[in-house]
């Protein structure tokens, strides 16, 4: 499994049989850090939920989207009934 993270353009998630470009979460842009610890965060924990591929991405793009619109690596993650909010979108 490889997931590609795309700044603004998302990101792309492979699993070598299926391929999914997932479209970003708009946020402004405040602080960068720890943006790419906050999408693997997102993606396994969609993966360990049993979540498809596509969602895993989906999921990984909300957590990093949350972290960059605040100062600091951890201020903008968010919470687990907010990640139970995007399953429903």
């Amino acid at each position: 499994m490889v997931a590609v993270k795309l700044g603004e353009r998302g990101c792309y998630v492979t699993d070598g049989r299926e391929s999914q470009l997932v479209e970003p979460y708009e946020k402004e842009l405040v602080d960068t850090t720890g943006a790419g610890d906050a999408f693997c965060a997102g993606f396994l924990y969609g993966l360990i939920n049993g979540k498809d591929l596509y969602e895993c991405g989906k999921l990984g793009n909300f957590v990093a989207a949350r972290c960059i619109s605040k100062m600091g690596a951890r201020t903008g993650l968010p919470e687990l009934q907010e990640l139970k909010s995007i399953w429903k979108r």
